[in-house]
């Protein structure tokens, strides 16, 4: 029962993240108005997503320290807290405060979540890879119907749909209390802080093309699937709700990519660039191709495969050799921390540069194509270097 329960509050709090951030979406573009709602999706999402980030140096040895279970239900509800307690007091003094702390928290759930996979599986006697397929399949059918019931939410109850997301944190707080681990120790708190900062270090240090070049993928697919969302939106191609679906198509494509990606393992570096490169070069055309839903859906359906195909084929490369140096542990959470970064980034820059009025909505695509040129030479230089 152990790692149904951990199933269960992940899966939770991963439709609870898809549902908030687009209640709030529409929540903030209702006071703001209809032609802020390309600057204030990315800016959410940069906003939540930066919590992992500036919370990396702390979660870990947290996780380490202190049982897990109790660090998932406390952040948990400590994210149902905020969330009720903000929508009650009207959003004051702003949201973004209240979305903010929501990252944070997030960031040491997810830490303590991941913290607990490997001793899920010798709980279960199952492989590591097969408990953690089971975490990625879960989050993402708790996250997709989010997107597209957040907007029914608010809707629905919108003045107080808070208190909705407030329960199923609680909820999610609740159960993973059920995800108790006879074999777990703990250790101390800045020794395990130290450790992962030296780590930490040495890692980008010798990887640091594989920790910026996949996660830029990640960062550029994120923030084209939000800007393809406002788009729908605002070209009146379909509805709000039928737009928050524009993800689901992206998740398909990435299924595929990642499917057939092992076919290209022995020249994996370049044929990570030439997925790359043709993402930065369908981006800036997607404007264009706002002639209908269908249209745009297909299109995102391509740029999913490609990103499944570059993202599998670096990351894996990454994994294998951190694992080779026995800190597999400390590089995946690194490699969540830089994909967290990377989000932030690409959904942030563009973000700030709508909110300003530095561009146009429609040129944010061209901006994420030159996101994914850079992406390309990162990668296109660990290929040169096995050349060399």
């Amino acid at each position: 029962m152990t790692y149904v329960y951990l199933l269960i509050s992940s899966g939770v709090v991963a439709f609870v993240l898809g549902l908030l951030q687009f209640y709030m979406l529409e929540e903030l573009v209702g006071k703001a108005g209809a032609g802020t709602r390309d600057a204030i999706i990315q800016n959410i999402s940069a906003l939540v997503t930066l919590g992992t980030v500036v919370i990396y140096c702390i979660s870990g040895p947290l996780a380490s320290s202190l049982r897990k279970r109790y660090v998932m239900c406390a952040a948990a509800t400590g994210a149902g807290a905020v969330f009720g307690v903000g929508g009650a007091l009207g959003w004051w003094p702003s949201a973004w405060i209240y979305l903010g702390v929501l990252g944070l928290l997030l960031g040491v759930y997810n830490a303590a979540k991941m913290a607990s996979v490997p001793l899920v599986a010798e709980e279960v006697g199952r492989a590591t890879t097969v408990v953690n397929g089971g975490m990625s399949v879960v989050f993402l059918l708790g996250l997709l119907p989010g997107f597209a019931l957040g907007t029914r939410l608010y809707e629905w109850q919108p003045g107080c749909g808070h208190w909705v997301v407030s329960g199923l944190f609680m909820l999610a707080g609740v159960t993973a209390l059920g995800c108790v681990c006879r074999n777990e120790r703990q250790r101390d708190l800045w020794a395990e802080q130290r450790r992962i900062m030296k780590e930490t270090i040495g890692l980008l240090g010798r990887h640091w093309r594989w920790l910026v070049g996949g996660p830029l993928v990640w960062g550029i697919a994120s923030a084209g699937q939000l800007a393809t969302v406002a788009l729908v939106v605002r070209r009146g191609l379909a509805s709000k709700e039928v737009a928050a679906l524009i993800p689901v198509f992206g998740a398909a494509g990435a299924v595929a990519g990642t499917a057939i990606s092992p076919f290209f393992v022995r020249r994996r570096y370049e044929a990570a660039v030439v997925a790359i490169m043709a993402m930065a070069c369908v981006l800036p055309v997607v404007p264009w191709l706002a002639v209908g839903f269908g249209v745009l859906a297909g299109c995102v359906v391509v740029m999913g495969v490609l990103f499944g195909m570059a993202t599998n084929l670096v990351d894996s490369a990454l994994l294998e050799r951190v694992r080779g140096e026995g800190k597999e542990g400390t590089g995946a959470a690194l490699q969540s921390a830089m994909l967290a970064l990377m989000m932030v980034g690409a959904s942030g820059s563009v973000g700030v540069s709508i909110a300003r009025e530095w561009i146009g909505a429609d040129k944010q695509f061209g901006i994420l194509g030159m996101f994914g040129v850079v992406g390309a030479v990162i990668v296109g230089s660990l290929a040169w270097r096995r050349a060399g």
